[in-house]
This record gives structure tokens, C-alpha cells and sequence, in this order.
């Protein structure tokens, strides 16, 4: 610009354009080109039409060049650094949107390089997400008993540390059952004494009542718990937990993890409880044994475990994470009342095995060894086994 002879800039009177105005330029040159000390001149950008003489956090006007998040650039800016990417209202995102190419929802920014883009691992935006090493991360999450904490998601990530907590009943003790949609360790479980994997097969005994069928449903033990893995747990001695808690670290979700686990078909073996010979049992039809992770309505033919500890018909909704046992009943078999038994290996006793009658919690010995070899059609074998499949401790293995 050149001035009349005899003048300079300070002596001219200028005039701006609205787009000047608005972009910050004006507040900068009136505050004599700087944005540090003794300012007079404020603009918030992006709100401010022209400048104002309040100063408020964040209306300083800065010069330089500045990017902003939806990709545009400006020679001004309230921000102090030209090298971060700078927000604007026009690419904000208000609630989560879920991205199907990352499996995540996110929120905030749409640019994922500026600070306010932000990760959610739900739908309701309440489970903030890290990004790491090409993955999502959730720091941690608790599960529970109650439906309305439940996920609303089809995200796929990482929980760091996932817990299950049960509220259990003041000097609640005996048996519960459990069955939980990640990988435990049994000895890190608060609040059991011991978790029971529950085995391949279930044996039916001879009772003294005809109108009665008695079955030992055989238990296991794991170190490590698969996930979908139906368990009975024999809760700590009274007053030691008010909860059952069990805890993983590094559990991958994703939109199937809540489906309920199939249910595995039980092996069914009569035995006398004397003789070495178990024969296949033909009381039943099937049997099988499962577990939920939501609320479920359990088809006819199940039974659950009660909070008193016994089997028992079940009627309505199973809660989550319990196990369910379903038997069906050979249509010319004539109706007869079930009770239930538990198997639990017992190396320690001459027994091998401790029957508890989940009926009326009574125990009794059993003469069945843990080291004792059976083949599929329920013969003992002595010495060493050939190839073929077998079965001990009431689970099945291969002899090649």
C-alpha cells in the first residue's frame, strides 16, 4: 500500500472487509501485530464477528499457519501452536457412529489426529477405547448379574483387566454353578474354595425306590477354565466372601461374545456301585449339560442348581452365567422322579472319587477308583491299555 506525500501508515485510515474482520486479522494488527504482553484486543474465532476488548480463556488471536481439523487453513487462530491440528464445530460428531471398517465406535472429531477425536468400544459412548498397536483397548469392565449393565455393541477390541462379580447371600455357602464367556485361572477365583469343570459323563446308580433315578453327575479339574466351560464351584467357608469374583486380563470382545455357549451331550453309564462294569445307561434319551451368559428361558426337561445348593426342575428365566442341565426321558420309560449327585475326583481318599447328593447334601463313598479304565462299552480293563478309546475318571481318551 503506498500513502500521499507526507503521510504514513499510522495518519491513514483503512478500511477492512467483514471476512477480515471475522478472521482475527484485525484484532492481530490492532494489538500491533503481536499476541504476547500488553493486549487491548480479543476475538474469539468462529464466535466473535470482529474483535472485542474482553479478555476471555481462549480469545487471544495468534499469527501464523494453522490447520484445522476439517481441512481447511487459516494465516490466524486462538491456539498459540501451528503444529497441532486445530478443532472446529463443523467436524464434530455429537454421538457415537459406529466405523464397520475398525469394528469401533467413535465420537468427537471426525479427524482422528486431533486431541478431541474420540474411541468408544458402545454404542451409548460410556466405554472409552484407546487405540494401540493397531487394536482397541478398554482399560477394564466388570460384569454382573444385572441386565441393565449390559453392553450395547458390535465393536471388536481388548479388555485389559475384564471381572465377573456375583453378590452372594449373607453366609452363603455350599455349591453354585458358573459358566463365563472368558478364560479363568480356578485358583484365582475370590471367593471359592474350589471350581469344577463339570466332566463328560454321568453315571446312574441303583436307589431303593423304584419310582426314583439316581445320577452322580461326574465333575473335573482344570488349572486353566476354557470359556463356555459349565462349572460347579464350592464356595469358601461362611463369612470369607460376600462375593464370587472371577478375573482375566487381555480378553478379546467382540459382537458374539455374550452368545450362549452350545451345551455338550453327557455320556450316560449305569453302575451298581460294586462291580467294575458300566455299561451304557438307557433311562434316558439324552442328557446334556450348558450354560448362559444373559437371561434365558430354559426349554422342558432342565434343571439348575438353587441357591440352597440343590438340583431342582427349573421354571422360568435361567440368571446369567449359571449352568443348566436338560434330560430327556425315553418316551417308553415310565415317569420317574430325578435326583441329582456330584462326582468329585479325590485322589487323596481310597474312594478316588466323593459323591455329594445334592438332593439333601448328604455324602456317601463311592468304591469307583480314579485310576480305575473302562472301554466304551462299560468292561474294566486291567493292565495296559491297547489302542483304542477308553474311559477314566468319566472322561474319554485315545490310545494310539
Amino acid at each position: 500500500m503506498t500513502y500521499p506525500a507526507g503521510k504514513n501508515e499510522a495518519d491513514v485510515v483503512k478500511a477492512f472487509t467483514a471476512e477480515q474482520l471475522n478472521s482475527g486479522e484485525v484484532a492481530y494488527l490492532l494489538n500491533g501485530s503481536k499476541s504476547e504482553g500488553e493486549l487491548a484486543w480479543y476475538q474469539k474465532l468462529g464466535t466473535d464477528a470482529y474483535p472485542v476488548l474482553v479478555a476471555e480463556e481462549g480469545n487471544t488471536v495468534y499469527n501464523g499457519t494453522f490447520n484445522y481439523c476439517d481441512g481447511t487453513a487459516s494465516s490466524y487462530s486462538n491456539s498459540s501452536s501451528d503444529s497441532e491440528l486445530i478443532h472446529v464445530a463443523s467436524a464434530t460428531i455429537t454421538s457415537p457412529e459406529f466405523d464397520s471398517a475398525k469394528h469401533i465406535y467413535h465420537m468427537g472429531c471426525r479427524n482422528e489426529g486431533c486431541t478431541l477425536h474420540k474411541y468408544f468400544a458402545d454404542a451409548d459412548g460410556t466405554l472409552e477405547a484407546k487405540a494401540e498397536d493397531g487394536k482397541f483397548y478398554v482399560k477394564d469392565l466388570i460384569l454382573t448379574d444385572d441386565a441393565s449393565l449390559a453392553i450395547n455393541t458390535q465393536a471388536k477390541f481388548t479388555v485389559k483387566d475384564l471381572q465377573y462379580s456375583r453378590q452372594l447371600t449373607e453366609g452363603q455357602t455350599g455349591y453354585v454353578t458358573l459358566c463365563l464367556p472368558f478364560d479363568i485361572k480356578a485358583a484365582d477365583v475370590a471367593g471359592a474354595e474350589k471350581c469344577y469343570p463339570v466332566g463328560d459323563m454321568m453315571i446312574h446308580m441303583p436307589t431303593n425306590d423304584a419310582s426314583v433315578l439316581k445320577f452322580v453327575l461326574m465333575l473335573d479339574e482344570q488349572t486353566v477354565i476354557k470359556a463356555g466351560t459349565p462349572m460347579i464351584v464350592k464356595l469358601g467357608a461362611e463369612g470369607t466372601a460376600q462375593k464370587l469374583v472371577a478375573t482375566a486380563q487381555n480378553v478379546e470382545y467382540n459382537a458374539n461374545f455374550f452368545a450362549n455357549p452350545a451345551a455338550k451331550s453327557l455320556t450316560l453309564r449305569d453302575w451298581d456301585g460294586k462291580s467294575g462294569m458300566m455299561p451304557i445307561c438307557h433311562d434316558l434319551a439324552s442328557a446334556t449339560i450348558g450354560g448362559v451368559y444373559t437371561a434365558t428361558t430354559l426349554g422342558t426337561g432342565s434343571y439348575s442348581l438353587r441357591e440352597g445348593g440343590k438340583f431342582g426342575v427349573h421354571e422360568g428365566e435361567l440368571s446369567p452365567y449359571r449352568v443348566y442341565l436338560n434330560i430327556q426321558t425315553s418316551q417308553s420309560a415310565p415317569s420317574r422322579a430325578m435326583m441329582f449327585s456330584i462326582g468329585m475326583p479325590d485322589d487323596s481318599s481310597t474312594t478316588g472319587i466323593r459323591i455329594i447328593n445334592m438332593a439333601d447334601g448328604m455324602q456317601t463313598g463311592s468304591s469307583v477308583k480314579s485310576a480305575a479304565i473302562y472301554t466304551l462299552e462299560g468292561q474294566r480293563v486291567n493292565g495296559t491299555p491297547g489302542k483304542g478309546i477308553y474311559i477314566k475318571n468319566g472322561k474319554k481318551f485315545i490310545v494310539k
